[in-house]
């Protein structure tokens, strides 16, 4: 009888065996494990300085594709503040720009989620420095592009870095200089104003580049002895101060101020009845002070030499020619009045460019 039990009981459990192999019952299988999608952060450094830029990729698992959404701080895209994001296409790759100044905090997080499902995301930390300048190279460099080094600018430059300094002066707003009051009959307190100015404004790159182009574009009390002339021509400066060297001659040019310095207002074109001549004052400045100079140069500044001599940039002949074209202009025609072919040179800050007169015999 025991032989018989035993042969039963390996009989019984040789079925239960092959029952389990052959998934007969459904309720002995387990169903696969799935994963959930995630996402990964990256960047080469966690480290970048004040307005500096960073990029980061990001890459997510377990989804065909998901177009990704991302935020600093938990501000969608950042802000001016903690620093922006922005990216392209489908958002796996995007560019940090740290603000100008240092947060508080120092770090920032960055985060990508997943645009179908924002609970699925991914961060990284983003610690913004500052540019970590020495003193003495802000102060140089303070010295070139203002007028003085302060503790405060020096401050700024070293957290900004000398890139993002440039870029802010650059988007800085003109500082107007005021126009001088009609009781004002000699320079003193126009130069009282600008002295202040140039000093204390906060457009320091402005006023030092207007500054420049004063001491190359010039104009002088020793012919110009009305302070209301010299305001508008010290903002023609500052306005063109970040332009071209083209808006620069323009302005300049048919500037009132200009005009009169240099004898270019009221220049009549040549006359063969009575022998006169256009005027060549201007013509003549122009070339030898303003733009191409007197002489011509090799490219490495050493000038050009035709039998040991300096060869010229012009003739008289092109001097002539100059002061022909530089006719026909006026001072501006003062409201209520009629454009005369030599309009009188009164109220100059009124109206600050020439008038045209070519027309009118």
């Amino acid at each position: 009888m025991r032989r018989f039990l035993s042969a039963g009981l390996a009989i019984l459990a040789l079925y239960s065996i092959a029952g389990c192999a052959g998934g007969g019952d459904s309720q002995a299988t387990s169903p696969p494990m799935t994963s959930q999608p995630a996402v990964t952060v990256s960047s080469s450094t966690n480290t970048v300085i004040a307005g500096g830029t960073l990029p980061f990729a990001a890459s997510v698992t377990n989804a065909t594709s998901a177009m990704l959404t991302w935020s600093v701080n938990g501000v969608s895209g950042g802000s001016s503040t903690v620093g922006t994001i922005t990216t392209r296409g489908t958002g796996a790759t995007a560019t940090f720009r740290a603000p100008t100044s240092v947060p508080n905090p120092a770090a920032v997080t960055i985060q990508a989620a997943m645009s179908s499902n924002p609970s699925i995301s991914g961060t990284m930390t983003a610690t913004i420095t500052g540019a970590g300048l020495s003193v003495n190279v802000a102060d140089r460099f303070l010295e070139q592009t203002t007028f003085g080094p302060t503790q405060p600018l020096i401050a700024q430059l070293q957290q900004t870095g000398l890139q993002n300094f440039l870029a802010n002066q650059l988007a800085l707003p003109v500082t107007p200089y005021a126009d001088a009051a009609a009781t004002e009959t000699n320079d003193g307190p126009l130069q009282q104003r600008l002295f202040v100015q140039i000093v204390s404004v906060p457009d320091q790159l402005r006023q030092r580049v207007a500054f420049a182009l004063s001491q190359v574009f010039v104009i002088s009390a020793d012919k110009i002895n009305i302070p209301q002339a010299y305001t508008p021509y010290l903002n023609l400066l500052e306005n063109d101060a970040f332009t071209n060297y083209r808006q620069i001659m323009q302005d300049v040019t048919l500037s009132a101020a200009m005009g009169h310095y240099l004898d270019m207002v009221n220049n009549d074109k040549p006359n063969t009845t009575t022998g006169t001549h256009a005027d060549e004052n201007y013509a003549r400045e122009n070339m030898q002070l303003f733009t191409i100079g007197l002489s011509m140069l090799n490219e490495d500044g050493s000038l050009q030499l035709s039998n040991s001599v300096p060869v010229p940039t012009y003739t008289q002949d092109t001097v002539e020619a100059f002061g022909r074209a530089y006719t026909g202009w006026t001072y501006p025609t003062q409201p209520g009045a009629t454009l005369q072919k030599h309009n009188p040179a009164v109220r100059w800050s009124a109206s600050f460019f020439l008038a045209a007169t070519t027309a009118i015999t």
